[in-house]
């Protein structure tokens, strides 16, 4: 049977995070949280669910766990629901296979489907597991002094909620939002272009309405994907003035959102429209002069604007990390 790859990891602003790869897919799926630290612990409530899960399957662990001084996707300890998903384990993995250091499934079998709140502690050479605080499994080892972290599933479906990493939240991906009128697809096009590069250098998700998938409910969608904006790009056009479920139905929560939780709002000018009329928008600070849009600049102008937005939104990514 050919390998198939995990789900994508999805997450979002409530710091939740899923991973539903098959039965069949390769282990050490893992979701890294970039940033490197020697002592440190990661907390998370975990629930293993049975969704994806075959009875008779038994060709190797059915885990999920916290992934602590992570080098690569080969070398690393991790912490959790391992052992066919029925104990709790703390190991070593290597590209030369891996290490048990300590279990406990002669003690507690994990049920599933049921929250476990746990957290994975590395301190020098100690390596401990405490679930609803108190410690149920140490360790020692020499093999990794530091490294990254992150969340491990291994041929189970599972659930990650309140993530914590020292303390702290996770630095999980901006939603990024285009909000633009059909009519207008061209210039979408161009942007997506410009923004595909950053998208992979930094922790964002590019959002429009393309990305809904046949079958699905695309005004739910929709709404989704406004709810959890951070950055929002609207293309303004007449076009996208004129349209009532623009007006009803996007810009209301995009501007909110920019009111209530300080998300960042874009304006592209793509045509000559009412939006020097319209206050609610042009308190945003338009990314090129109203008086020069889009459609009226030669090709090299327009490419310098594109690039212009995603540098913006660079920036603002830049100046909402935390302080070392």
């Amino acid at each position: 049977m050919k390998q198939q790859e995990a789900t994508e990891w999805k997450t979002n602003r409530d710091r939740t995070a899923f991973a539903s790869p098959s039965v069949d897919s390769s282990p050490n799926q893992i979701r890294v949280f970039p940033g490197s630290f020697a002592d440190g612990s990661i907390t998370a409530t975990i629930t293993a669910t049975a969704g994806q899960l075959d009875p008779s399957f038994s060709q190797g662990w059915r885990e999920c766990s916290l992934v602590l001084r992570l080098q690569d996707n080969g070398n690393y300890y991790f912490g959790g629901i391992g052992g066919f998903g029925k104990e709790f384990v703390i190991a070593a993995a290597s590209t030369s296979g891996w290490r048990m250091l300590a279990d406990r499934g002669s003690v507690t079998e994990v049920t599933y489907d049921r929250p476990y709140h746990l957290k994975f502690e590395c301190v020098g050479n100690r390596l401990t597991l405490f679930e609803n605080n108190v410690a149920i499994l140490e360790a020692t080892d020499n093999g990794f002094t530091a490294g990254e972290c992150g969340l491990r599933v291994n041929r189970t479906e599972a659930r990650f909620d309140r993530v914590l990493v020292n303390g702290a939240q996770p630095k999980l991906p901006v939603n990024v939002v285009i909000s633009y009128s059909h009519s207008d697809w061209r210039f979408l096009n161009r942007l997506q272009v410009h923004l595909t590069p950053l998208a992979r250098q930094v922790e964002i998700e590019l959002w429009d309405d393309t990305k809904i998938a046949a079958g699905m409910n695309w005004r739910e969608a929709i709404d989704e994907a406004i709810r959890g904006a951070g950055i929002a790009i609207l293309l303004i056009s007449a076009n996208y003035l004129a349209s009532p479920f623009i007006a009803a139905n996007e810009l209301p929560p995009l501007l909110a959102a920019a009111n209530s939780r300080g998300a960042l709002i874009i304006p592209v000018i793509l045509n000559h429209s009412s939006f020097l009329d319209m206050p609610e928008l042009n308190q945003f600070q338009a990314i090129n002069n109203p008086a020069a849009p889009l459609a009226t600049l030669p090709t090299e102008k327009r490419e310098e604007v594109y690039a212009k937005v995603a540098n913006r939104v660079r920036a603002h990514l830049n100046s909402a990390q935390p302080a070392d």
